[in-house]
């Protein structure tokens, strides 16, 4: 009996990487998945892969990523809520001075955990409040600092859609868990 309920397993998580097993291989619903953006300051000092690493070491598994440049249209579009600030031509040039590295990143409740992993915006403010967080860690300052993380679960849909735009999730952290518990059957 323990081989037969082997071979549902493995048919169901065949299936579920396949996305054959899940209901819609969309974003919509799903809380587990975030876009880690690692900036060019942090590309630029050659210190990247140890954020990268911190990232992972932190249980987050990056399931999608690319290194690119920004183009005008990209940045206009990705920082758009900004527009008409201050900073925000500034921050426009700045991601456009050198290459990035995108990535979707998956964990439970993803962008909130990331959010607290990359701490405050500030680097500054993040050394003195949340000194193990990456921007206290790899951060200059507010302009410069290492990585970006989506601010929610629409943003995070928003933000995958924008750079990954033909990319399909893979199964979510819940049909995995749910298939685990089909295996104890």
């Amino acid at each position: 009996m323990t081989s037969l309920k082997l071979l549902v397993f493995h048919v169901l998580c065949s299936l579920a990487f396949l996305g054959l097993a899940t209901s819609s291989s969309s974003l919509e619903d799903r809380d587990d998945l975030t876009l880690a953006i690692l900036k060019p300051d942090l590309m630029g000092n050659g210190v990247w892969s140890g954020l990268a690493n911190d990232i992972r070491a932190a249980g987050f598994q990056v399931v999608h990523e690319k290194m690119l440049f920004f183009d005008e249209s990209l940045a206009e579009k990705f920082y758009a809520e900004h527009k008409g600030k201050k900073f925000y031509q500034g921050l426009i040039d700045f991601m456009l001075s050198a290459p990035v590295t995108a990535m979707v990143l998956q964990h439970e409740n993803a962008p909130s955990a990331f959010r607290e992993l990359i701490g405050p915006t500030n680097p500054k403010t993040a050394r003195a409040a949340h000194p193990e967080s990456l921007r206290a860690k790899y951060g200059t300052d507010v302009l410069q600092n290492a990585v970006h993380g989506s601010a929610s679960v629409a943003d995070a849909h928003r933000e995958i859609s924008l750079f990954f735009p033909d990319w399909k999730p893979p199964p979510s952290l819940k049909m995995l868990m749910s298939l685990e518990d089909a295996s104890e059957l």
